[in-house]
């Protein structure tokens, strides 16, 4: 059993269940005994070896979160990132606190039924999302199983396996253009999915952050009135949806939440404003506690270097930048922050006495999450026969260099 970060061990008790990319253990830190949960990081299915891009994208967002503490705004805390040894072989993990319950489970189990226990729950959550979004994170699979609850019912957001780096004022597409900060890939689950989601069909998707307030809309409704939503795709989800809006009365949570579900995008209300709104209903009906706890900062710390902020070099690292640059062309990407969050990974070596990687090894990490589409490995050849950094890559040698730059990185 090897442990990457804090030097902690861990014991394996048992499996809690599934996320999107492999499942969820049960560990106990070796030491103290303290109980956490593990999420198990299947390996990338196009290789078989190296560690999956939403593997990679969990952990490098929830690392930089926890450095800028918005880990603290209702965001999960990574404690640790492990390797279990399992079967013979190592496993990576993100070690994560335990909860005992969902927000689906306690809805489904009718534990809240009151708006002073909704209320509260309500303005976190939306707090946690409206963070996100001002430092240019959407998470794009908000459901009511993905939220947590603490004992004392605080709502702690997890699951960030599809996450988007998305600057301000990006558009997430399909069909992304050379040079675009534009992404794509998996969008959530069907029953939370944003209609512009659905209506593309999985073609020449556009979208943005909103698509995040419409599944918050959709998991407030289910808060207050007490039923989560049936597991349906598209137009049924609509359907139903459009039921219970039409039920909906004209007060003000209901008309918040009916903001949060406006069908056109550029007419949804954004999870700040919905925040600021459902903030001050919480102040008419509870004068003792309306705002403790739950102020959203004038200014949200900046997220780490590494979501796009690093600023290329020059001097020393000329060379290395031209090669980087050469490989992004040749390897037909396109969103310019690769190249950054590539140089970066670079720069964490140049006082470390570890021997750096390759310019294309940098590079190939940093498109795992910031590329729209991700390269198979396996035939990375075939985009230049002639190159013989391309024609002799070396997955096992990657595979390493790939678990050096996550050690540096801190991840």
């Amino acid at each position: 059993m090897v442990t990457l970060f804090p030097g902690k061990s861990y014991d394996r008790a048992g499996q809690l269940g599934e996320g999107s990319f492999g499942a969820v253990l049960t560990v106990y830190e070796a030491d103290s005994g303290a109980e956490y949960a593990a999420k198990r990081f299947e390996l990338n299915e196009d290789d078989g070896c190296t560690l999956s891009s939403g593997a990679l994208i969990e952990v490098s967002f929830l690392s930089a979160m926890r450095m800028a503490s918005l880990d603290k705004k209702g965001i999960i805390h990574l404690e640790d990132v492990c390797e279990l040894t399992e079967e013979g072989e190592d496993i990576v993990c993100a070690v994560v606190p335990k909860y005992n319950c969902s927000l689906e489970e306690a809805i489904q189990g009718g534990a809240l039924t009151s708006n002073r226990a909704r209320l509260p729950i309500a303005i976190s959550l939306l707090e946690a999302v409206a963070v996100l979004h001002s430092n240019g994170v959407v998470h794009r699979d908000i459901k009511s199983a993905n939220v947590m609850l603490t004992e004392e019912l605080r709502p702690v957001l997890i699951d960030f396996s599809l996450a988007k780096y998305m600057p301000e004022g990006a558009v997430l597409s399909e069909e992304a253009p050379s040079g675009s900060a534009e992404h794509t890939g998996s969008v959530g689950t069907p029953t939370y999915m944003a209609p512009e989601l659905v209506e593309a069909n999985g073609e020449n998707l556009r979208y943005d952050s909103r698509v995040d307030s419409w599944s918050v809309g959709v998991v407030l409704l289910e808060l207050f009135t007490g039923k989560v939503m049936e597991e349906c795709k598209d137009r049924a989800a609509f359907r139903m949806i459009d039921e219970a809006k039409a039920r909906m009365s004209d007060k003000p949570v209901p008309r918040i939440i009916k903001g949060l579900l406006e069908v056109e995008p550029d007419k949804r209300l954004k999870c700040s404003d919905a925040y600021k709104k459902l903030l001050q209903c919480s102040s008419h009906a509870d004068k003792e506690n309306s705002n403790e706890g739950f102020l959203l900062p004038d200014s949200s710390k900046p997220l780490r270097d590494y979501f796009g902020n690093y600023v290329i070099a020059g001097g020393a690292h000329a060379g290395e930048l031209q090669e980087i640059r050469r490989f992004y062309h040749v390897l037909e990407m396109t969103n310019p922050t690769t190249i950054k969050a590539a140089m970066y990974y670079s720069s964490l070596f140049d006082q470390s006495n570890e021997d750096k990687p390759p310019p294309l090894h940098l590079l190939l990490l940093a498109q795992k999450i910031y590329e729209p589409r991700t390269i198979d490995l396996v035939t990375i050849d075939e985009f230049d026969e002639d190159d013989p950094q391309l024609s002799d890559f070396d997955i096992d040698e990657y595979m390493k260099d790939e678990m050096t730059i996550m050690k540096a990185a801190n991840w």
